[in-house]
């Protein structure tokens, strides 16, 4: 999804940019697995609790495959979207 192809030349260079998106269409790309930690124990777990949301609200799910790991203010670790509450 955040690739790019860019063709140059004259004639028949134009016929590729279809065999491309061809292949695309009957191979989608993958999502990426993207992991976002957030939270902690320091002064500052409201402000990564709120960075991430801002983060987690601007990726598009049909790009990534998001999972979450929290850090309470004590210093456990919660796996999955609850990490957030």
């Amino acid at each position: 999804p955040h690739d790019v192809v860019v063709t140059f030349g004259a004639g028949d260079i134009t016929h590729l940019s279809n065999q491309i998106i061809n292949h695309f269409e009957k191979n989608p790309p993958k999502k990426w697995v993207l992991g976002v930690v957030y939270g902690g124990r320091s002064t500052e777990h409201e402000v990564s609790l709120r960075s991430a949301k801002n983060v987690l609200g601007s990726l598009r799910n049909e790009f990534y495959d998001i999972r979450h790991f929290g850090i309470t203010k004590q210093g456990k670790w919660i796996c999955g979207p609850d990490a957030m509450e």
